[in-house]
């Protein structure tokens, strides 16, 4: 009677999929060649500051612990290149998850608990907050990634290729007009924020980005008209 082969450790598997999913999207973004490292690759970025993230959430409220990890390297992994309204890279990505863990030693009562994560994190608002601890804290972890010091490294190094997508000027004046706009939505996302370790950390980020806009328009970056 042969053994039944090991299935390989989940989190290499995840990872190896989210840097594809990542890189595949930055040299479309930058407009380089496959085998070519793009100048930036922020959706990689982006997952590994939800990672950081969603592990301090974790820890704070007690949620377990491969769910969050799985879900956060995971949650952009069917990520359109080029996303439009009413997408549902969060439904997709469900389905691919459950599909990436089931063939690796990932625990399988824990799987629906990932994908059921991954479906519920899409938006940037939400009228109530999500039920399942693991899911809120994957919202919030994605949400707290786009505030703060580290979303601002981000943002600058992404902007010379989202100008060239748009046909728009990378200056100065464009990046902190785009800044600005954001910095005024900002303290909608971070009420709405499910946990409230998250919410902490949110206004933490919030306050920075704020005091960022204001320096700014000391400085005469930011004009009124």
């Amino acid at each position: 009677m042969s053994q039944e082969e090991p299935r390989p450790e989940w989190l290499p598997v995840a990872i190896a999929a989210a840097t594809r999913q990542a890189t595949g999207e930055a040299r479309h973004q930058w407009r380089v060649r496959a085998g070519t490292t793009p100048p930036f690759n922020y959706r990689l970025e982006h997952i590994k500051s939800v990672v950081a993230i969603a592990r301090q959430l974790a820890e704070a409220t007690g949620a377990d612990q491969d769910v969050v990890l799985a879900a956060a390297w995971l949650h952009d992994v069917s990520k359109a290149f080029k996303e439009e309204w009413g997408d549902g890279h969060g439904r997709r990505g469900a389905v691919r998850a459950k599909s990436i863990l089931r063939r690796t030693d990932f625990p399988s009562q824990k799987i629906d608990a990932v994908g059921e994560a991954i479906s519920a994190h899409v938006g940037l608002f939400r009228d109530q907050p999500l039920e399942l601890i693991e899911a809120a804290i994957l919202f919030d972890a994605d949400k707290l990634s786009k505030l703060g010091a580290t979303s601002t490294i981000h943002f600058l190094c992404s902007y010379p290729a989202t100008g060239q997508r748009d046909g728009a000027p990378a200056d100065t004046a464009s990046a902190v007009g785009d800044l600005a706009k954001w910095a005024d939505l900002a303290p909608r996302i971070v009420a709405s924020l499910s946990t409230e370790p998250g919410r902490r950390m949110g206004e933490e980020r919030l306050a920075f980005l704020q005091g960022m806009i204001q320096q700014l328009s000391r400085e005469g970056s930011v004009k009124d008209g």
